[in-house]
């Protein structure tokens, strides 16, 4: 690339911030460097889960005041992918080693400036470690992450309580073999805090129980969903990361403060009274995944892939 070519590349990179077109110019740019820089980034996602992003860049970004244009589009590609996907752990490889340690600092300054909620999106709120290839180790396991237990013959034989908790409404169903018995809607009271969510979804739990009462439906299972990221301890315990469109309304009823503490203690705690409800096997779940899942029973019971009959396992 002579120095005509260099200059208008760069120029087209300012004049237009769409991440796909950079990924354009910037390959179309490579090919034609044969100084190419390589930069790989290791994702690390949790047990054995790990994605391998390879960039080949144009020498002219690691020149001068074009550096910060690299740190830019390194940092944006990351961070899109980190949020489609998560990951616990960055890890910057380069030839140049020492080029690569300071490519990893800038990295985890630009990430932490720009993108100060990569984490909460990317890893439920806890930190995303930035490493090096002389500062991160990694060991595989034959642990395996077991999300689907075979389903247990007395709840196959049972009915389950199903809440799905939205920015407008709460809708709570019974189901029963496969098939909505009961369905009710409440509008949801934002403005109330966490405290009055949670009162609205256990009078919602309630109203269905007395419904299966009059039924005589056995409940023996409830599921609840969130529209927010929601981290599960190995217990099966859960934190609520964040729910971003509730914030905004809760802050008005805390008087303008942002500590929305006792918000998330409420409904994080909601658990232990849905079980004095003599409902025990529970599980809360980002409404997102819950539909993903409701797809694979789906396509399951129909016959159209091989599994057995599961459920989410407490």
């Amino acid at each position: 690339m002579n120095t005509k070519e260099h200059s208008g590349f760069i120029q087209r990179l300012m004049a237009n911030g769409d991440i796909n077109y950079w990924d354009s110019e910037i390959e179309k740019a490579a090919e034609q460097d044969k100084n190419c820089v390589r930069v790989n980034i290791l994702l690390l996602r949790g047990i054995n889960r790990l994605k391998l992003l390879k960039f080949n860049l144009p020498n002219a970004l690691f020149q001068g005041k074009n550096r910060d244009l690299c740190v830019t589009y390194l940092t944006a590609s990351i961070y899109n992918e980190i949020v489609c996907d998560g990951a616990v752990n960055i890890v910057v490889f380069m030839e140049n080693k020492n080029e690569e340690r300071c490519l990893a600092n800038v990295i985890e300054w630009e990430l932490k400036r720009k993108y100060e909620r990569m984490k909460i999106y990317g890893n439920f709120g806890d930190d995303i470690r930035i490493d090096n290839s002389m500062t991160f180790s990694y060991n595989f396991t034959k642990e395996l992450q077991q999300n689907l237990v075979p389903l247990l013959g007395n709840e196959k034989q049972g009915s389950c309580i199903g809440v799905d908790v939205g920015g407008t409404n709460i809708k709570t169903v019974i189901i029963k073999s496969g098939n909505v018995v009961y369905s009710a809607i409440e509008e949801v009271h934002r403005e109330g805090g966490g405290q009055v969510l949670k009162s609205q979804i256990l009078l919602g739990i309630l109203k269905a129980k007395v419904e299966a009462q009059k039924k005589r439906y056995n409940i023996k299972c409830l599921g609840l969903t969130f529209p927010a990221p929601i981290k599960k301890a190995k217990d099966r315990s859960f934190k609520i990361v964040r729910m971003t469109n509730f914030e905004r309304y809760w802050k008005e009823a805390n008087k303008g403060s942002s500590d929305f503490t006792e918000d998330y203690n409420a409904l994080n705690g909601i658990v232990d009274d849905i079980r004095k409800q003599d409902i025990h096997y529970i599980e809360v779940m980002n409404d997102a995944d819950a539909f993903g899942f409701n797809e694979i029973f789906h396509r399951i019971s129909q016959g159209e892939g091989k599994g057995v009959d599961a459920i989410l396992a407490p």
